[in-house]
């Protein structure tokens, strides 16, 4: 069984790394020393892959509610499971322990079978069996839990690259046990009996009136 995530975010370009952008790491301080406004920095910043990510609690299961790991990718204490797609179609699966600890990891689980960029609108999905075997390193999805998640976008654009980026805060993502097939059995022959029962109603009545 597999889950699936169906993400659309708004975005006015369509932004693909250019040469210039592969090669240059974007960081900015929060005053630059010239004294220029970050605004008119951004403008002169090379254009990056539009992107966007899902965060999970590696092990949410051993956390107590309402704790939760640094929603900006986890802490030493908590790791989390990110899953980042790029608008070059490559996906990218992260271990992050911290805002400056964020690291690529092998494996190839996480799916993107659909992804498209129309009339300002990107449409990305994500796919991903409930569980896989690294449970040291993949989130594990159990039906009725609440499970943390959090996004992130970038847009390259607009110079986003690495810890440059919009970002939510904590979600939940929570899966219902799927509907027993006694719940689709059991209307039916209720059905039936009811129908059935007013036909033999109707046949006593008229047998009792031809008396």
């Amino acid at each position: 069984k597999e889950i699936a995530y169906y993400l659309e975010w708004s975005d006015r370009n369509k932004s693909l790394a250019t040469p210039e952008a592969l090669a240059q790491v974007a960081s900015f301080k929060e005053t630059p020393p010239s004294g220029e406004p970050i605004a008119l920095r951004q403008r002169q910043y090379p254009v990056f892959n539009d992107g966007i990510a899902i965060q999970f609690p590696t092990h949410w299961e051993t956390l107590n509610p309402p704790e939760k790991p640094r929603f900006v990718f986890g802490d030493a204490k908590n790791s989390v499971d990110v899953w980042k797609w790029e608008a070059d179609g490559t996906v990218k699966l992260l271990v992050g322990q911290g805002f400056d600890k964020v690291e690529p990891r092998a494996g190839d689980v996480v799916k993107t079978p659909f992804a498209d960029f129309k009339d300002g609108v990107w449409r990305v999905v994500f796919t991903r069996a409930l569980q896989t075997d690294n449970t040291e390193q993949d989130v594990q999805f159990t039906t009725g839990k609440y499970i943390p998640t959090a996004f992130f976008a970038w847009d390259g654009h607009n110079g986003d690259h690495g810890l440059k980026m919009s970002l939510s805060t904590w979600y939940y993502t929570i899966l219902l046990p799927p509907t027993p097939r006694e719940a689709y059995i059991y209307p039916v022959f209720a059905a039936v009996f009811v129908i059935g029962l007013q036909f033999w109603v109707a046949s006593k009545f008229k047998k009792g009136s031809k008396k």
